[in-house]
């Protein structure tokens, strides 16, 4: 149903209102499926003017007493961009909201709204008292991003680490990207990202991945300890774990033997297909990373 609607809203977007319309049928499930659509729709430069309507609407779907619906409409804001700085109150009262995934979301989609309010701060500190470790981590992300946190960066720092023993995935995944943000460059914390890349879930493999890839771009001489473990992680049975961690490896001897080991599987092979010829040599060379060159 969901890719249903999609498609019929991305090609005649008069049938916008009549998805709106939906955000109040009897059904929770199809009130969440429509909020759901909405929030993924997509034009090019100019939206239509059926579309100036989501972000109201959506707000009020804020309100719904079925915590589903609610919590697919704070996310479908998060998806929406800059329109949804309209429902920063109604995203805001969700703070507080009974269902911690209802206030995840909503601390989600508060952290990426661009304009800073007083009412968007103190709903975002609220979230950092949070009793749940996934919620307290995306209020303390809308701080790591805005550089800025009412109790230091040391506090911010503080609720990642607690957050890497949740039994949530997510949380974990996420409170590493605020580790790279804190202090990416902490000897301490590259320790933490590289002990990541053994975490039971790919997603948290992943993440811990990509930060030790920035790290090597915002300090390589730091990031050299990190080399074997991520070729280590190049044998991981999930492809995107792997060309995660092939990013920052790219070109390095050792790593491209490795590689090249690993993409005689039939899933990597596939996935190679989809890339160019050049970025494939890229993978073979046996030159040192970028970041490891300078």
């Amino acid at each position: 149903m969901r890719s249903a609607l999609l498609t019929l809203a991305g090609l005649r977007p008069e049938a916008i209102p009549n998805i709106i319309g939906k955000l109040k049928d009897p059904s929770p499930v199809a009130r969440q499926n429509a909020a759901h659509v909405l929030g993924r729709l997509r034009w090019g430069e100019e939206p239509p003017s059926e579309a100036r309507a989501i972000a109201p609407a959506l707000a009020e779907a804020l309100k719904d007493p079925e915590a589903s619906v609610r919590r697919e409409a704070a996310e479908a804001l998060y998806f929406t961009g800059g329109s949804r700085e309209a429902a920063v109150p109604a995203l805001a009262e969700l703070v507080g909201d009974p269902d911690p995934s209802v206030r995840k979301e909503a601390l989600k989609a508060l952290r990426c709204t661009g304009k800073e309010t007083v009412e968007l701060v103190h709903a975002l500190a609220a979230g950092l008292q949070d009793r749940d470790p996934g919620a307290r981590v995306e209020a303390a992300l809308g701080f790591a991003d805005r550089s800025r946190s009412p109790s230091g960066e040391e506090a911010l720092k503080a609720i990642f680490l607690e957050a890497l023993e949740a039994s949530d995935p997510k949380a974990r995944a996420k409170a590493l990207e605020g580790l790279q943000q804190t202090s990416g460059r902490e000897d301490s914390t590259i320790a933490t990202f590289v002990r990541h890349l053994k975490d039971p879930d790919p997603e948290v493999r992943g993440s811990a991945a990509l930060q030790l890839n920035t790290v090597g771009r915002n300090d390589p001489e730091r990031a050299k300890a990190a080399v074997p473990a991520l070729v280590e992680a190049l044998a991981d049975p999930i492809v995107n774990v792997c060309w995660s961690a092939a990013g920052p490896l790219s070109g390095s001897s050792p790593a491209s033997r490795r590689f090249a080991r690993f993409s005689r599987g039939t899933c990597c092979r596939s996935h190679l297909c989809g890339i160019s010829g050049s970025r494939r040599r890229h993978f073979s060379s046996r030159s040192e990373p970028r970041w490891m060159r300078r």
